[in-house]
């Protein structure tokens, strides 16, 4: 348990503390002994009578808490603690790294290693499994409509969108592990360019409460040009990519009803209202910031620093948002490569779940 927790970060905190640091590595310490706890219990860290792989123990016990890992790395609710604090503490390149690709390393894991070790219990807890991706996405969308800070908005809004991979993987349809998948893809674009954003306002003015800024479309009318596309995206707009991962993963969360009968249809409603809620705090951020009469906290200093987009945030903020454009449009770029291997993956994993006695 000391070497789980020994890593560069503690380096920081001691000689830089602040409140957040020493509670963010305390949930971390807390996580790192909760993994270790369980593997320990159920004799995963056990070597001493043998290494035999193929015993009651080895695997069948660790059903359930394998994926202990992959929730806490993408995260779901109850494991979410730490991302917004982490994304909040961090500087604009490492939450970027953080959402833009970390996050969908848990979902990669749930995938690629937990239903293909385990096929009977991807079956057997999809119920539960479909039950946390919906209450991430509620959860998350009613955080982040509450949320002061821009960042931390985003944060939540993560939490929520990674929710929808939970319950498409959940469904074991075609339809949901390829929109699970799809939101991956699409949630990396669209959290860089959304974290980029919020970077481009803290680095001229050093603040990023959403009550701060008041008509930043009249000074930055180019910024507010990418900020409203990736809202747009963000919240599912047809035409965008965030639009053909949400809508695949809720085909596939109501089609599972009738086709394996693993999740129920109230799933894919409640997931429909997380995205009405996501709507809600997408266009209601995007009123108070950017629209009406130019009024900012710093007054007339802050319309000194506020300049619109320099060649070089040009460069990063262009591709990401073709990016997002170019998926909405022909989202069969990424389907044409997955369909077939995410058909014989649910097959598989389907007949290898129930043929499991």
């Amino acid at each position: 348990i000391l070497f789980l927790t020994v890593d560069p970060t503690h380096i920081d905190v001691n000689v830089h503390p602040t409140k957040t640091e020493i509670k963010f590595e305390d949930e971390k310490l807390i996580y790192a002994v909760l993994r270790a706890a369980v593997k320990r219990a159920l004799g995963k860290y056990n070597i001493s009578p043998s290494i035999d792989f193929n015993t009651e123990t080895s695997f069948g016990n660790l059903k359930p808490f394998d994926p202990l890992n992959d929730e806490i790395k993408i995260p779901t609710i109850p494991l979410h603690t730490w991302l917004p604090d982490a994304h909040v503490e961090a500087p604009t390149p490492v939450s970027i790294i953080l959402a833009g690709v970390l996050l969908k390393i848990g979902g990669y894991g749930i995938i690629r290693i937990c239903y293909g070790i385990f096929p009977e219990a991807a079956i057997y807890f999809s119920y539960w499994i479909g039950l946390i991706g919906v209450v991430s996405i509620l959860y998350g969308a009613f955080i982040a409509l509450a949320s002061t800070d821009l960042k931390r908005m985003i944060a939540y809004s993560s939490i929520s969108h990674m929710g929808f991979v939970i319950l498409g993987i959940a469904s074991l349809t075609s339809e949901g592990v390829n929109g699970a998948i799809f939101q991956m893809i699409s949630h990396g674009v669209l959290s860089t360019m959304l974290f980029y954003l919020v970077g481009v306002i803290y680095l001229r003015v050093q603040d990023r409460e959403i009550a701060a800024f008041r008509g930043l479309a009249q000074p930055m009318p180019r910024y507010t040009l990418f900020v409203v596309i990736a809202f747009f995206a963000s919240l599912g707009l047809p035409g965008l990519s965030g639009f053909i991962g949400e809508a695949f993963t809720l085909i596939g969360a109501f089609k599972s009803a009738s086709v394996n009968a693993l999740l129920p249809r109230g799933f894919a409603i409640l997931a429909s209202v997380g995205i009405l809620i996501g709507a809600a705090y997408f266009l209601w951020t995007l009123q108070r910031m950017f629209f009406g009469a130019p009024r900012f906290k710093g007054a007339q200093e802050w319309h000194l620093k506020l300049k619109d987009l320099t060649a070089t945030e040009y460069l990063v903020l262009i591709p990401l948002a073709l990016i997002t454009i170019l998926l909405g449009i022909f989202p069969s770029i990424l389907f044409d490569a997955s369909n077939n291997t995410i058909n014989a993956w649910v097959h598989e994993t389907w007949i290898h779940g129930i043929a499991i006695p």
